[in-house]
C-alpha cells in the first residue's frame, strides 16, 4: 500500500510547473479504513472529535513558525500568508496551532522543549471526516525533492509499523498509575487556594483558578495511542488532542471549544465552575427530577445546600460567557449569549 501511495505521489508532482511554486499540497485517496492514532516517533499532532466524526494526524513538519509576546499571533498570520503566496494546492493547507495562556512565558520546568506559541504545517496529514480518509502530502519543490519522497516512505512505513502495534495494544490490560506524594507542592497549593479565597473576599478579584502539579509513574511505558483511543471512549463530546515533540508528549480532553469559525458563524463555548463527580452523580437513564445534578435542577426541587452550589455554578460560568461575550462583540454584528 506505501507502494501505491508514493507513486501517486510522483505521478502528481511530475505535473507540475515548479517554476510557479515553491511549496504544494497533493491529495492521496486512502485505500482502506485503519484507526488514526498518535504516535511519538517524530513531531506530530492528533486532534479528533468523536462526536463530529472529525480526526485528523499531522507528522512531522515541513514549515513551522514560532513567535512570543503581544504580538504573537498577528507575526504568525504574516509568516503564515506569506508562505500561501508560493503555494500550489485547490484548498489552503491545515495548519495545527499551539500556544501558550501566558504571551509572555518563557516554557520552563516541564514545559522546556515546547514553544510559547507554534504553528506548524505538517509534511503528512492524515484526515478523516465521516469516515472518509485521505492523505494530504505537503511537499518543498525544490531540487531535492526526491529525498523528501523518500523521506515520506519512511514516515509511512514507520506509522503502519506504529498504527499495527497500537491495534495490537487495544486489547491488553491497562497499566496501572502510581501517584508520587508531593506533600510539599499539595502544602503549597492550600495556601495559594486560601489566598485567593481572601483575595476574591476582599474585592480584589472575581474569580481566581488555582492548579497544582500531580506526579505520577507506571511499570510499563504509557502508551499515548492507547491513552487517546480511552479519553475519546469516555469523553466523546470532547476535544481529544496530543501534541509530541523532542520526546516529550500533552495528552488532554477538553470540553471546551475557543472557537469554530463556519462562515459567517463565529462559535465559542463557555463552560466554568466546579463541581464534585461523586457527591453529584446522577442515571442518565432516568428522567425523574431527583436524578439530575443539582444545577439542573428548578430551584424549587434544590435543598438548601443545592441552592447555594447552583448559585455559585452559575456565578462562576456567567465570568466565563461574560469575558468571551465582551471580547467577540466588536467583532461581530449580532451577538447571542444562550445562557446569562
Amino acid at each position: 500500500m506505501i507502494k501505491a501511495l508514493i507513486n501517486s505521489l510522483n505521478k502528481q508532482l511530475v505535473q507540475l510547473d515548479k517554476s510557479l511554486y515553491r511549496y504544494a499540497s497533493l491529495q492521496i485517496p486512502l485505500p482502506e479504513n485503519f484507526l488514526l492514532s498518535p504516535v511519538s516517533f517524530c513531531d506530530s499532532f492528533f486532534l479528533s472529535r468523536p462526536d463530529s466524526a472529525i480526526t485528523l494526524l499531522g507528522l512531522d513538519s515541513l514549515i513551522s513558525f514560532k513567535a512570543k509576546g503581544e504580538q504573537r499571533f498577528v507575526t504568525i498570520k504574516k509568516d503564515y500568508c506569506n508562505a500561501l503566496k508560493s503555494w500550489h494546492y485547490d484548498n489552503p493547507p491545515m495548519a495545527f496551532l499551539a500556544f501558550a495562556f501566558d504571551e509572555q512565558d518563557t516554557m520552563e520546568d516541564c514545559w522546556q522543549l515546547f514553544p510559547n506559541t507554534l504553528l506548524t504545517i505538517p509534511r503528512i496529514l492524515f484526515q478523516e471526516k465521516n469516515a472518509i480518509q485521505t492523505i494530504i502530502v505537503n511537499i518543498e519543490l525544490t531540487d531535492s525533492y526526491s529525498l523528501q519522497t523518500t523521506k515520506i516512505e519512511q514516515l509511512l512505513t514507520d506509522y503502519f509499523s506504529s498504527a499495527l502495534l497500537n491495534a495490537q495494544q487495544q486489547t491488553e490490560q491497562a497499566t496501572a498509575l502510581i501517584s508520587i506524594e508531593q506533600k510539599e507542592a499539595y502544602q503549597h497549593w492550600q495556601s495559594l487556594a486560601k489566598n485567593a479565597i481572601r483575595q476574591i473576599k476582599s474585592g480584589q478579584f472575581d474569580k481566581l483558578v488555582t492548579s497544582r502539579r500531580n506526579s505520577i509513574t507506571t511499570s510499563e511505558p504509557i502508551s499515548i495511542a492507547h491513552l487517546v483511543h480511552k479519553l475519546a471512549h469516555y469523553y466523546p463530546c470532547c476535544s481529544i488532542f496530543s501534541y509530541s515533540t523532542s520526546g516529550k508528549t500533552i495528552v488532554a480532553a477538553s470540553p471546551e471549544q475557543l472557537l469554530s469559525l463556519q462562515h459567517p458563524d463565529i462559535q465559542s463555548n463557555a463552560i466554568g465552575g466546579t463541581i464534585s463527580r461523586k457527591k453529584h452523580s446522577c442515571k442518565a437513564d432516568s428522567g425523574a427530577p431527583n436524578s439530575l445534578p443539582f444545577f439542573l435542577k428548578q430551584s424549587s426541587e434544590q435543598s438548601s445546600n443545592e441552592f447555594f452550589e447552583s448559585k455559585k455554578l452559575l456565578k462562576e460560568h456567567h465570568f466565563i460567557s461574560r469575558a468571551i461575550y465582551q471580547n467577540l462583540d466588536p467583532l461581530c454584528y449580532t451577538l447571542k449569549m444562550p445562557f446569562t
